[in-house]
């Protein structure tokens, strides 16, 4: 009998600086598109709107395998628990259980198993996904075990 074991991937978090920024403008129009923004902000105006939220409070980091940009997430640091803006999978990792492994991974780097999500953000109203992570619309869940 032959049982199937998950690969373990070589799955990174990555704080983001200034040299990211064009990275992030371009998860940021593939995110626009996919909640199907009915006035995208031009490049110019994307920057703009990354180095206020990074001068703010936030954080972004990016979640890299093996060299490749798998997502993306912003986080808001000076408030707890933190809060979580924007969470970006790509579409090409999606429904490969990424974005569970890459929020896992965020909470480690947080060093934290509690997180507000920002219910505000569209990218954050596919329940389905924030379900099956263990949260509840309006509430602040412990998205793994307690302390």
């Amino acid at each position: 009998m032959f049982v199937k074991r998950r690969q373990m991937r070589m799955l990174e978090v990555i704080k983001c600086t200034s040299k990211d920024y064009g990275k992030l403008v371009e998860l940021k129009k593939q995110l626009s598109q996919d909640e199907q923004d009915v006035y995208p902000l031009r490049d110019a105006e994307l920057e703009a709107s990354i180095k206020r939220y990074l001068s703010s409070g936030y954080q972004a980091v990016l979640f890299v395998e093996r060299k490749n940009i798998v997502g993306y997430a912003l986080v808001k640091m000076n408030v707890y628990p933190y809060c979580l803006r924007e969470f970006f999978i790509r579409r090409e990792y999606r429904k490969k259980a990424y974005g569970k492994e890459c929020f896992s991974r965020l909470l480690d780097y947080l060093r934290t198993n509690t997180i507000n999500v920002d219910t505000a953000s569209k990218t954050h109203m596919r329940l389905g996904f924030w379900k099956s992570l263990g949260f509840k619309p309006g509430s602040i869940i412990p998205a793994r075990g307690r302390n």
